[in-house]
């Protein structure tokens, strides 16, 4: 009986053995297929051009099965086409250790290495156009009136490529359009140390210096002529009954410019509309405080204090 036991406990031991020889076995092979999906996936989407994608994607392939020649092949076309020859090397030679007179791989690594130590510079020409492409981005942005936009994207090129003298002459062009002419200054001076004798940035230059000192007096006038503006939104939104909406766009007028009695008389009006006197009065005190005899301001107060 007990030696039947026994045999019976070896059976299950030897079948549990192949279990898991078979199920290892099974995992491989889903690795390998996985692997392989990944792969393809990660060289169409090279083809389409997305190389940084297709990268993270092959990584995965090589992650799930890193005897996979195939996909070391195509991270190494991945990285040539990123120009990161150095990083290309090693993976065309860890394909080259699978298979190791494969002719496309033994192609691939001399063109590689017919360009390593050639990426710094293939990275600055890329930096370059890239430079140049968001330089006139940023003028045409300027040309429609987008300045602040036009501003981002010019500081954008500046740091693709410093050393170019056209993004700090559109920045200084665009800060001249926004009255920044402290900061335009220091533009158009960066663009003349690059480019000393250019005819354009002298005069742009003499421009701003006659202006420099004049930016504040140019930004009160911009905050006076947008409060005005504003004011007038919000008495359209109050005559239309929106009077939460047009007490939020009067504070606005009013912080642009706090000596607008208008915007104070058109926020004293639409508290009045929602009942709140006690503000109203105080907002109806600063237009006063403005304009002292103003008689519709005075009539406004007096029906106020009648309702306080």
């Amino acid at each position: 009986m007990m030696a039947k036991s026994l045999f019976v406990i070896i059976c299950c031991l030897v079948m549990a053995t192949c279990m898991v020889g078979v199920i290892a076995d099974s995992t491989e092979a889903t690795n390998e297929s996985k692997s392989n999906e990944l792969n393809n996936e990660a060289y169409s989407l090279q083809e389409s051009g997305n190389f940084e994608e297709a990268l993270l994607v092959v990584n995965q392939s090589i992650e799930l099965n890193p005897e996979n020649n195939y996909a070391w092949g195509t991270k190494a076309s991945i990285l040539m086409n990123l120009n990161r020859y150095d990083e290309a090397l090693i993976a065309i030679d860890e394909a080259l250790t699978l298979i190791p007179d494969d002719p496309t791989y033994v192609e691939m690594k001399k063109s590689i290495e017919q360009n390593v130590g050639t990426s710094d510079e293939s990275t600055e020409v890329t930096n370059e156009s890239l430079s140049k492409e968001l330089n006139n981005e940023a003028y045409a942005l300027q040309e429609s009136g987008k300045y602040d936009e036009a501003l981002l994207v010019v500081d954008q090129a500046i740091e693709q490529d410093p050393n170019s003298h056209y993004p700090w002459g559109t920045k200084a062009s665009i800060l001249m359009h926004l009255n920044r002419y402290d900061e335009a200054l220091i533009a158009i001076d960066k663009a003349l140390e690059l480019s000393p004798n250019d005819s354009t940035l002298i005069n742009m230059k003499k421009t701003i210096e006659q202006k420099v000192g004049g930016s504040d007096e140019s930004a009160e006038v911009s905050n006076e002529s947008k409060s005005n503006e504003l004011n007038n939104e919000a008495y359209s939104l109050q005559e239309s009954g929106k009077f939460d909406e047009a007490l939020l766009v009067v504070d606005q007028a009013i912080e642009q410019n706090p000596k607008n009695n208008y915007a104070w008389g058109t926020k004293a009006s639409i508290l009045m509309n929602l009942n709140r006197y006690d503000e109203a009065l105080i907002a109806i005190d600063e237009a006063l405080k403005l304009i002292p005899d103003d008689p519709n301001y005075l009539k406004m107060k007096s029906t106020i204090e009648g309702n306080l």
